[in-house]
């Protein structure tokens, strides 16, 4: 396997386990304030670390990029995903949540397919859809009736397949940093308008640490985020986006007390074994292509 694909795997789980934590952190947090407040709080930790960022990586040398078609329909699904998302996720049950969400891969690989060409082969879209049944077994979601919060999370899942496109063709010279630092004063401003739409609660203690908490965590998920979806293939990466919900179920024993059975601990395995099957073969084909490729200018 190539080291720009191996990157983006290692970039991509690095992303799926600080994205929940953030979701985690956002949702004890808007149990005492409202989603525009711990969105704003969570604003003022992540704008100025991702600028500091910016800067150190000297990605403000270029601005013009912060105005990129891209980089600006990136923030646009970024703010639009936070809006939907997260508005729902305080509403229903984090599973629920997480399944819905978790269609977005497969969405993200038809994406790539028809509008950038990528390659997707059969064993890629077996490993994405057969990864989403695992998922599926994971979460088990309980949904009795409609909910019209499940509307607004599959919004947000689409408006976070947009935002993975967009990246995947950020310009060659686009910082990521600076990327990551644009579509955070999007959400910033975005919550704003949120605020004066749902009024205001008393600032606790409690949900204004936790929003902190999330400004930290938000800013190593931005990062990773964007940065895989530069380094690979959308077909290869978008298998590992899975490991969130392994995350996600420790989240659910230490947080919320819920304890996985074994339905939910198979489909964790089937999620591991893909993941581990993706890698070997990702890993074997380029070794193969090397190979080919060497005895050809031989």
């Amino acid at each position: 396997m190539q080291q720009d694909e191996r990157r983006g795997i290692l970039l991509m789980m690095l992303a799926m386990a600080t994205l929940i934590g953030n979701d985690t952190l956002l949702k004890l947090s808007a149990q005492t304030l409202t989603v525009g407040q711990a969105l704003f709080i969570r604003g003022l930790v992540l704008v100025p670390l991702l600028g500091l960022l910016a800067l150190k990586g000297g990605a403000l040398a270029r601005p013009k990029d912060a105005v990129h078609p891209l980089v600006l329909l990136r923030t646009v699904g970024e703010v639009l995903f936070i809006g939907f998302y997260i508005s729902a996720l305080v509403h229903l049950p984090i599973g629920d949540a997480t399944a819905i969400l978790m269609l977005a891969p497969v969405l993200a690989t038809l994406g790539a397919a028809l509008a950038f060409r990528e390659p997707v082969g059969a064993w890629r879209w077996a490993a994405v859809l057969v990864s989403f049944a695992a998922v599926i077994l994971v979460v088990r979601p309980t949904i009795q009736g409609f909910d019209p919060w499940l509307a607004v999370a599959a919004l947000g899942m689409v408006c976070a397949v947009v935002r993975d496109l967009a990246a995947r063709r950020l310009p060659p010279g686009c910082s990521t940093a600076l990327a990551a630092l644009v579509a955070a004063i999007g959400v910033s401003v975005f919550s704003l308008g949120l605020m004066l739409f749902e009024g205001l609660r008393p600032f606790k203690p409690a949900g204004v640490a936790y929003a902190v908490a999330a400004g930290v965590v938000a800013t190593v998920a931005f990062n990773a985020m964007i940065g895989s979806m530069r380094a690979a293939n959308v077909a290869v990466v978008m298998p590992f986006r899975y490991s969130s919900v392994v995350w996600a179920m420790v989240v659910q024993v230490l947080v919320f007390g819920v304890v996985p059975d074994w339905v939910a601990l198979t489909g964790v395995a089937f999620l591991l074994l893909v993941g581990a099957i993706s890698y070997a073969r990702e890993r074997a084909l380029r070794r193969k292509a090397s190979l080919a490729a060497a005895s050809v200018s031989a």
